[in-house]
């Protein structure tokens, strides 16, 4: 068997099966080990190639940080599944979840807006320091070009929120707009697919200087993914086979890999 990748997340587990391996690269770069095999004078051209590359990427970077940068929809659907699992994983191990959005009143860039953000938050984890309260967030420009935050809140307390509906205790930490808080109602799924929506959104939105399309609190969970060419009985270290629902199965060929078997398996929650 070839390269075997698992990717874990709330009460999922991928497994992709490729038919070859992936080779492994040891000792010196291998375009280094060639410059190197050229005489000394031949060194000055090939370095600048690499430095022009270099040049390439900090200019990418660059366009990245101010919003002008274009991603391709293949990159889009990348992170936008990547999201989803990271979202869908949070929503399994929370105890409550709340829709949060958070709209500012006046125009500010992303690099503030999402400076009040996490501002905001420590505000109402002083609330309830006996929790850990941990979000993600995704930004959206209004019609008038403000930030405006989708964000999902997880384990805060729904007596505190629904206090919040009463007092708008939260509107006055936020001190910069405007605040709405309500308890989810959807499926796990439900939650992470409206949130990836956004996020995809944030992405291609040019104005949108959002780089990532979404931000996290540091204490957010995160996806387990294992990698390996020997990876056989990973698998049976973490999927309970007594509590599996459903299997997706399907196969499609992937270059320099070969032909990929793809198994999806959804676990009872426990």
């Amino acid at each position: 068997m070839g390269y075997r990748k698992i990717v874990q997340y709330g009460d999922t587990t991928e497994i992709y099966d490729y038919e070859k391996n992936i080779r492994q690269r040891k000792g010196i770069n291998a375009k280094k080990a060639r410059i190197l095999m050229l005489p000394r004078e031949n060194h000055a051209n090939e370095l600048s190639v690499s430095s022009s590359t270099k040049r390439k990427k900090l200019q990418r970077l660059q366009r990245k940080a101010k919003g002008t940068h274009r991603r391709s929809k293949r990159s889009i659907t990348r992170s936008k599944t990547n999201f989803f699992r990271l979202t869908h994983h949070n929503n399994c191990l929370a105890e409550t979840i709340h829709f949060v959005t958070l709209t500012f009143a006046y125009d500010l860039t992303y690099k503030k807006a999402l400076s009040h953000l996490n501002s905001f938050m420590e505000k109402v984890q002083r609330l309830k320091p006996e929790i850990s309260l941990s979000y993600i967030s995704v930004p959206e420009l209004t019609k008038k070009g403000r930030y405006h935050f989708h964000l999902l809140v997880y384990d805060l307390p729904s007596e505190t929120a629904q206090r919040e509906r009463e007092t708008r205790n939260f509107q006055r930490l936020f001190e910069r707009g405007y605040v709405d808080i309500c308890l989810a109602t959807y499926t796990s799924e439900g939650i992470a697919g409206y949130m990836a929506k956004y996020m995809a959104k944030a992405l291609t939105d040019e104005k949108n200087e959002a780089t990532r399309g979404f931000s996290t609190s540091r204490n957010i969970e995160k996806v387990r993914t294992a990698g390996s060419n020997t990876l056989d009985s990973y698998s049976d270290l973490i999927i309970p086979t007594d509590s599996i629902v459903k299997e997706e199965h399907s196969q499609y060929d992937v270059p320099y890999l070969g032909l990929c078997r793809f198994k999806k398996i959804i676990v009872r929650n426990i």
